[in-house]
């Protein structure tokens, strides 16, 4: 039973260590943005420019949302197509002078060739007006005025979210869990086992 019990732990130990291996390379290896600004150019030179995270919601300002992509499209009569057929890739607190062409990269190939739609918050009328618009994965976008910017892609005919989230190994997990319910069993027998002999 000792044998049982000291397999069982060192199962568990060695499941845990895989684990958080598996875990930290996942984290090192996962993207938290679809897209990244490769130049930015003012009358064919390059500028410098900043890129922050969007503000919070507030009174004066709220995120771009696939709804107001697309009520902004069919206002301006771009397109008139579905919240449902759109996806917010990536919005900004961008800082850099006026007029300026930034060129993006898409790094997720499931929407190559698909349409990029560009947005600005415009802080007078409070609403997210659609500038432009390029095809995934590099395209230029000039902006008349700058503050918080907005790219939206349209999905591919099937209609499905391309999938970017981490890809956790659930067959380890469910592993883990096995190995450590037998050792708490095999715990739980050597146990009641020396208590009886005692």
């Amino acid at each position: 039973m000792k044998k049982v019990l000291k397999i069982s732990t060192a199962l568990v130990l060695a499941c845990a260590l895989i684990l958080g291996m598996g875990v930290k390379v996942s984290a090192a290896g996962s993207k938290t943005d679809l897209v990244e600004i490769t130049s930015a150019k003012l009358d064919g030179k390059d500028v410098e420019y900043s890129v922050e995270q969007v503000p919070e919601k507030s009174d004066t300002f709220w995120p771009l949302t696939e709804e107001l992509a697309s009520a902004e499209l069919k206002a301006k009569s771009i397109k008139d197509i579905g919240a449902d057929k759109l996806k917010v890739l990536w919005q900004k607190d961008v800082t850099a002078p006026s007029g300026t062409k930034f060129a993006f990269n898409v790094s997720d190939a499931e929407y190559k060739d698909q349409p990029v739609y560009a947005f600005h918050w415009n802080a007078e009328t409070k609403n997210w007006d659609y500038v432009d618009q390029g095809k995934a994965p590099s395209f230029e976008i000039e902006f008349p005025s700058l503050s918080p910017i907005g790219l939206v892609v349209e999905l591919p005919e099937s209609g499905e979210t391309p999938y970017t989230g981490d890809n956790s190994n659930v067959t380890l997990w469910i592993g883990v869990m096995a190995v450590a319910a037998a050792g708490a069993v095999g715990t739980m027998l050597y146990s009641k086992k020396r208590k009886n002999e005692a």
